[in-house]
């Protein structure tokens, strides 16, 4: 039988080119010139059914809503216009003027985002949302800004999971082994809201269903709040590991964010 168990996070990012001769449209939205459309691609590599993709053309809406029309967003979903391994450059090129990668990609050249995937450092979804959206969120964004780009917000995609077909993995030793810019930043704000209930709704949706109409015979464990303090308490042994890595002022800040 397979067991599965939360154990840490996914998430994802919005964000927008900036910088050099290639942020004029940019510049000249920021400014609100009254008698231009400015136009946006929004590229991101998930089905359009998908709580990204949904919050994706729900942010394209308000956009176009809050603007009056001034700004309109065109998204293209699955990949089409380019994947997250090359998302980067084409945003330095203004090819594409907003994207979505996961968060893994922005590790090569933003090694404190490493902090997303250390293990049990976030106590639920409430902290993990306290900790994007707070001043860690924030020394987070600014870092991306630093690389020259506009960092947004954060889009979560839920918990990772693990399983085993061994035994229940319930305690830790059984895994031994402004203008226009401002009503912009406004619809990201609640598209952010839109993505994070989408995505909750739609983990509620498949745990149901696996509940209920289990062809594969697995058996899920949630974990008590005791049980998983102890998982909290033999992961934190682990995390001066990685201070060198994304910062001991980091990795504090969030263990505190309340």
């Amino acid at each position: 039988m397979k067991k599965i168990l939360l154990v840490s996070v996914l998430a994802v990012f919005g964000l927008m080119g900036c910088g050099g001769d290639n942020n004029k449209e940019a510049s000249a939205a920021a400014k609100g010139d009254s008698n231009k459309v400015y136009e946006v691609k929004f590229a991101h590599v998930v089905s359009a059914n998908t709580p990204k993709g949904r919050a994706a053309d729900f942010f394209a809406k308000r956009v176009e809503e809050l603007t009056e029309g001034k700004i309109k967003v065109h998204v293209f979903p699955s990949a089409q216009l380019v994947d997250d391994d090359k998302v980067f450059q084409e945003l330095k090129r203004n090819n594409v003027q907003l994207a979505a990668p996961s968060f893994s990609k922005f590790t090569p050249f933003a090694k404190e985002f490493n902090l997303w995937d250390v293990p049990f450092i976030f106590r639920d979804t409430e902290h993990l949302h306290k900790v994007m959206d707070g001043e860690v969120g924030k020394i987070l964004k600014d870092v991306i800004s630093s690389k020259g780009y506009i960092a947004l917000d954060y889009w979560d995609a839920g918990f990772k999971q693990f399983s085993t077909n061994k035994k229940p993995i319930i305690e830790p030793s059984d895994a031994e082994g402004q203008n226009l810019q401002e009503k912009f930043s406004t619809a990201m704000r609640e598209a952010t809201i839109f993505e994070r209930e989408e995505s909750a709704k739609e983990e509620k949706m498949l745990l149901d269903k696996l509940k209920a109409d289990d062809k594969t015979n697995t058996t899920i464990y949630e974990l008590d709040e005791a049980q998983k303090q102890r998982w909290q308490d033999v992961m934190i042994a682990i995390y001066p590991k990685f201070y060198d890595l994304i910062g001991k002022d980091l990795i504090e800040k969030t263990l505190n964010t309340k």
